[in-house]
């Protein structure tokens, strides 16, 4: 068994903060200094804002342009990112989902870029709540529950069908689990435990991956189990 190394806090963070005040607006100014309505603004590190604005605020939709390269398209709230964007990261990544002032949060897809994939929940930057990471090299999946962007419980499924079901502890099968093996029916249950790591989502170099059973028994599975 071999799948892509894993690194659990891996989703590109490099979008930076965003300037708050423009240097020039080439748009329609209240009061003759606040910017209002759709417009170009440029900030002092270079960065720029194409869309709209609301008492000097950025508001709605609107792309904002990095200098280090990342680019987001979405909605503003009070000058955040916040509603449903997407971000193009300077790495070749890109996240499209819903954000919450600033952060990735709530359901969204990030793309790696190696072509992982992660489907579902985040909260605050990180994979949070139940969702689904494709791994492109091996074509297998983890599928279940996130915690602060570890994968904690649910499935792990290969691409030969044989999956394991248990516990996990920083994506290694931990306590009690099944692994059950598809082309026969059967199933070992009991503890298990991984004897090498992955070390990072985003790497297209496999490693071996072996489970070790503890205390386990094999069983045949009834067809309508």
């Amino acid at each position: 068994m071999s799948e892509s190394k894993m690194d659990i806090n891996d989703a590109s963070t490099e979008g930076g903060v965003e300037e708050k005040a423009p240097v020039t607006w080439e748009g329609e100014l209240r009061d003759g200094w606040i910017p209002v309505g759709v417009g170009l603004a440029t900030y002092p590190n270079g960065d720029t804002y194409q869309g709209n604005y609301e008492n000097g605020k950025k508001n709605g939709h609107g792309t904002y342009t990095f200098m280090k390269g990342a680019v987001y398209k979405g909605q503003y709230s009070n000058d955040e990112r916040t509603g449903h964007g997407l971000m193009k990261y300077p790495d070749k990544s890109n996240y499209s989902g819903a954000w919450f002032r600033g952060k990735r949060h709530g359901q969204g897809v990030y793309i790696y870029p190696n072509g992982d994939q992660y489907q579902g929940e985040w909260v605050n930057d990180l994979r949070h709540g139940h969702g689904t990471y494709y791994f492109t090299e091996s074509m297998s999946s983890y599928i279940g529950t996130w915690e602060s962007g570890h994968f904690m419980m649910g499935q792990w499924v290969w691409r030969d069908g044989n999956t394991y079901e248990g516990t996990f502890y920083k994506e290694q099968p931990i306590g009690r689990g099944r692994y059950k093996f598809r082309s026969t029916n059967n199933e070992y249950i009991g503890n298990f435990e991984r004897t090498e790591v992955p070390k990072s989502l985003d790497s297209k170099a496999p490693v071996d991956v072996k489970l070790e059973f503890t205390d386990a028994f094999l069983r045949t599975v009834a067809i309508d189990e």
